[in-house]
This record gives structure tokens, sequence and C-alpha cells, in this order.
């Protein structure tokens, strides 16, 4: 799926370091002191297909811990709210997306996902 492929790279961009900056920060820097850009920096376009997911799911996670998974009950709330229908194949997009963030929340280092992110 394209758009988790676009949710990942966009979400390891936007992990946290030890120094408490961004990945993206710092190779945005890299690339300002070097003027070459890391191959990091490019990744997966977003979708055209998916804009409205990716936003959704950002409004979604907005208010939600970051290591809780969404729940159906979270999403028809929030539909309700916004007033926007979700179609069956886009609730699955944002479960998809869901379980991208919560990997990429634990992951470790090195980029795998730690034991309990996997259950």
């Amino acid at each position: 799926m394209e758009l988790a492929a676009f949710a990942r790279h966009r979400l390891r961009l936007a992990r946290p370091q030890p120094d408490g900056s961004r990945l993206g920060d710092h190779l945005e820097a890299l690339q300002r002191r070097t003027g070459r850009a890391h191959p990091l920096l490019h990744g997966p376009k977003l979708p055209d297909t998916g804009a409205h997911l990716w936003a959704w799911f950002l409004d979604l996670r907005a208010g939600q811990p970051a290591a809780m998974p969404l729940s159906h009950g979270e999403i028809a709330a929030w539909s309700r709210l916004s007033g926007v229908t979700v179609a069956a194949w886009e609730l699955r997009a944002l479960r998809v997306l869901d379980r991208v963030w919560i990997e990429e929340m634990f992951a470790r280092p090195g980029g795998q996902p730690s034991r309990c992110a996997s259950g």
C-alpha cells in the first residue's frame, strides 16, 4: 500500500532522537551543512487517493495517547463529530495507518519494531 509506505517514511523522519529533535531535523541540518541531501529525506510520495486519509488520520491521532491504538468507537465518534462518512475501505486504510503508527512509535533505533509493539 503506497499510503502505508508514505506514512512509515514520514513517521520515521518525525521520530524523536536522543537530543529531542526529530530525525528529519537532523538530516535537514546535515543537508544545509554539506549541500547534499541525505537519501532518507527522499521517500514515497503521498498518493492523491490517500491525501484525505492522511489528513483524517492526523486529525484522529491529534488527541490520542501515542501508545494506544485507535478503536473503532473512537473513529466512529470522530466521524459523527466531524460530519465525515467513512467508507469500509477507508476504515481499513485508517487501521493500516494506525498499525504503522504504533510500529514506528515502538521501533528501536535500527528501525525494527520492539517486542511490545508486535503484541
